[in-house]
């Protein structure tokens, strides 16, 4: 969710369902979050097969907002030569701005999905074209949607973080990676309708910067993640500060985010400062150190109208910019997680959303210290019964953070085992510092 101004957030459009994205939702838990077999579902296959028979199309053009954009992006004007944007929102910002478009046009018009080996897919990572990477998986036909154009066939029930437009023999081909339920990783291809003209115009105006993929360096680094891109210098990234900022929204506003009403609620305060509301069977806990705590019953199975995953993700997404939104400073908040329960064959329509948000600081993901996530939000239909919020503003200094260059990163990571490395701010009660993590 790229700042753009701090309006109000939008209320849920109520798009239709579409069938393909529901299964795929299916497929992401069931591939990517570790979903064990032991816990109740039914089994993949009658899954699918439920879903199909119980829901419709989901709207496209909806207006939906993207929750989340790439974190970095690799421009390849000429084989073998790039152009990194990373570390730095307003350089992102404007290339992903200039080849959103594009992308949003090949994933409409995608066809023919295949899988290829690792070798045709990074033959494209290092020939001419444009990469982008999400640093989490999402449906490919949610970025699609985000960027207004419809996406049909099997690739779009498919999750993909990292995505490629490579140029290839005058046509332009859509590359993706794909999680493997047993682990490891998949790799397709996709035709599309884009013109290669299009793409290559665009291409020509970047400036290859040294920037190369840990796996071109051949295997210098070979326990550190193939796709982790190497800078030729270091990131330049300005110091930053944060304090609690719950107050600034206030209780009305957090309480009526959540559809309580703040003149029927009664308050009492508990011993360690947390300010308790109840309004009938709905709670919301504001502490003293900017959490917020909600619940309330959880809705009882049919009472709820579904919703498709990109009508899900801009309901918590405007839960989300109603709240932490309005007083993040220079953060913004962009979707990390997103998990779906069908529910069980003997309970029908108990479908439920889990949704977490992750701050996010000039182009760099923010990590809270003692939590897994800035929001996640619960929700079965348009009732939210679960949601912790951890409240905080953002001020981006002026001066700049000693950044080990990712060289070094890289020999580092490869000493101590391996991973992907992925500069970072991380929030304390010390402050606000920059560091590299490894995922």
């Amino acid at each position: 969710m790229r700042k753009r101004g701090k309006n109000a957030a939008p209320g849920m459009k109520r798009g239709l369902i579409n069938a393909l994205q529901n299964l795929a939702i299916v497929l992401l838990v069931v591939l990517g979050l570790g979903l064990s077999a032991a816990g109740g579902l039914l089994p993949l296959d009658e899954m699918l097969s439920g879903l199909r028979s119980r829901v419709e199309p989901e709207e496209t053009g909806a207006g939906y907002a993207a929750a989340a954009s790439p974190f970095c992006i690799v421009i390849t004007p000429q084989e073998g030569a790039h152009c990194a944007v990373m570390y730095d929102g307003a350089e992102l910002d404007e290339a992903y701005s200039r080849f959103s478009s594009t992308l949003g046009e090949a994933l409409g018009s995608s066809r023919d999905v295949s899988a290829v080996s690792e070798e045709a897919w990074r033959d494209a990572l290092s020939g001419r074209g444009v990469y982008f990477d999400f640093y989490n998986d999402f449906l490919l036909s949610t970025y699609s949607i985000w960027l207004g154009t419809a996406m049909t066939g099997e690739a779009s029930g498919h999750t993909a973080r990292r995505v490629c437009l490579a140029l290839e023999d005058g046509e332009v081909a859509l590359y993706y990676i794909r999680a493997r339920a047993s682990g490891g990783q998949a790799f397709y291809r996709c035709a599309t309708a884009l013109p290669a003209d299009a793409l290559s115009a665009l291409l020509e105006s970047a400036m290859p910067n040294g920037a190369e993929f840990n796996f071109e360096r051949g295997d210098s680094f070979s326990r550190v993640d193939p796709y982790f891109v190497l800078t030729a210098d270091s990131p330049q990234v300005y110091a930053a500060s944060s304090y609690n900022s719950l107050q600034e929204l206030g209780a009305d506003a957090a309480m009526s985010a959540f559809g309580m009403n703040s003149y029927l609620a009664q308050n009492y305060p508990e011993a360690d400062g947390t300010l308790v509301w109840v309004d009938g069977e709905a709670t919301l806990r504001l502490g003293p150190d900017g959490t917020v705590h909600y619940s309330s019953r959880q809705p009882e199975r049919g009472e709820e109208p579904r919703m498709g995953p990109a009508a899900a993700i801009e309901y918590g997404r405007s839960i989300v910019e109603a709240t932490l939104g309005q007083v993040s400073g220079d953060a913004e908040l962009q979707l990390s997680f997103i998990y779906f329960d069908e529910g069980t064959e003997e309970q029908p329509g108990t479908e439920a959303y889990q949704l977490r948000f992750n701050y996010v600081l000039n182009g760099l993901p923010v990590e809270l210290s003692g939590f897994e996530s800035a929001a996640e939000i619960r929700f079965v239909g348009d009732t939210v019964y679960y949601a912790e919020m951890v409240f905080r503003s953002f001020v981006r200094g002026n001066s700049l953070e000693d950044v080990l260059p990712s060289d070094m990163v890289a020999s580092i990571v490869q000493s101590e085992g391996g991973g992907e490395p992925r500069l970072s701010y991380i929030d304390t009660a010390e402050g606000v510092s920059v560091r590299w993590p490894i995922k």
